[in-house]
């Protein structure tokens, strides 16, 4: 019984940042209805601030600086709600939308047919909808195999044996697909230009040699840190150093 204050004083506590952070959220957004969106966007960056990172609170966010023509900034935000949701056919519209405003076009190089083919298989789930599906055909495998062990008709044990060896295959794919979709989501270190006019060095120093200039808005992978230097490279594999103040990550 000792431990039932800590664990009520818990409970209430999560019950109330839970209702104030809902209670948040719904002003904001109608703020945002209201179209005061400088007002909107303060209240979603202390939500953030605060600990409630949700793609919807970063959606909102990316939609508030989109409607004040921060566009680099909106692109940060739709980014980060990406990383939550990475399949949102609204979020992915809205990058898409975002980067016909910006100053710098960078195609990226297609990828072989393959591996499109196997990002979108990934990236169809969740890694935790993959994880809990690997789980059940891991359960299903071995509830079958028993009934093959248990069983004395020969079309029960042939049945229960080969779709025991199905469910097998499928938790290794579905584990492989968590993998890939882990991969693509969490591993890739990005960051989005925010800089309006920004000189992409050879080296992480004020001296570098000038590489190349790149505008606000354009995203680009971090490949090391120096200091206050990132090495970004770019969806055209163009690389180079940056100052941390022109950046900001996802």
């Amino acid at each position: 019984m000792r431990n039932l204050k800590p664990i009520a004083l818990l409970l209430l506590l999560l019950a109330y940042n839970y209702g104030r952070s809902n209670s948040e959220f719904a002003k904001a957004n109608n703020l945002y209805a209201k179209q005061k969106y400088s007002e909107a966007k303060q209240v979603f960056k202390k939500l953030i601030a605060d600990g409630f990172t949700h793609a919807h609170i970063y959606y909102n966010l990316g939609n508030c600086y989109f409607k004040t023509d921060s566009i680099a900034w909106a692109i940060l935000y739709y980014e980060k709600a990406k990383k939550f949701l990475p399949n949102d056919a609204e979020i992915n519209f809205n990058i898409e939308v975002s980067k016909k405003y910006l100053t710098d076009k960078i195609e990226q190089p297609p990828k072989p047919v393959i591996t499109q083919l196997l990002n979108s298989v990934a990236q169809s789930k969740s890694t935790d909808g993959w994880a809990a599906n690997c789980i059940i055909m891991l359960i299903t495998s071995f509830m079958l195999f028993a009934i093959f062990l248990l069983s004395e008709k020969s079309i029960t044990k042939r049945i229960s044996f080969w779709t025991s060896a199905i469910s097998v295959i499928a938790a290794i794919v579905s584990y492989t697909m968590a993998a890939r979709n882990y991969n693509l989501i969490s591993s890739k270190n990005e960051a989005i230009i925010l800089g309006s006019s920004v000189e992409i060095k050879s080296s992480p120093e004020e001296n570098g040699k000038n590489l190349f200039i790149i505008h606000a808005g354009i995203k680009g992978e971090i490949l090391n840190k120096a200091g206050d230097w990132f090495e970004l490279k770019l969806s055209d594999n163009h690389v180079g150093w940056v100052q941390a103040k022109e950046i900001a990550e996802i």
